[in-house]
């Protein structure tokens, strides 16, 4: 079995960097394949997190959690940290930052009792719910 290896390290000498400036190109080296492996990464929270989420509900402490990450991922981590259980719906505390923009009522959802998850936010999301969660104190 024989491997040809195309990447692209920023050298313009590289033979990769011509084939990849040209996008008619792009079929040609796409095609063909061999599916070699599947890499898959996991980044656990830390330990004390579970703890200080059980420690802040203890208090009367709401969490709400804000992540760039994908609404799938975000949910799979916050109830690997206690934010949300196992079993709970939480299609009503669960939305993107685009979502929480395009709301109407933002402080109704803002002030739904229980934790809340933003994903996929972007900086401009975060801004807007801090902003939202500062002004409704």
């Amino acid at each position: 079995m024989s491997f040809l290896i195309l990447t692209h390290d920023g050298n313009e000498d590289h033979p990769a960097h011509n084939l990849l400036l040209e996008p008619s190109k792009y079929p040609s080296i796409e095609s063909d394949l061999t599916f070699f492996g599947l890499v898959g990464l996991r980044d656990p929270p830390r330990a004390e997190v579970f703890h200080s989420i059980k420690d802040c509900r203890a208090a009367g402490t709401r969490v709400i959690v804000i992540k760039g990450d994908n609404r799938n991922t975000a949910e799979a981590i916050c109830r690997d940290i206690g934010a949300f259980g196992q079993g709970q719906d939480i299609n009503c505390k669960s939305l993107t930052g685009k979502e929480f923009i395009g709301l109407e009522d933002k402080r109704s959802h803002l002030r739904q009792s229980g934790g809340l998850l933003f994903s996929r936010a972007e900086p401009k999301h975060k801004q807007e719910i801090v902003k939202f969660l500062k002004e409704d104190r």
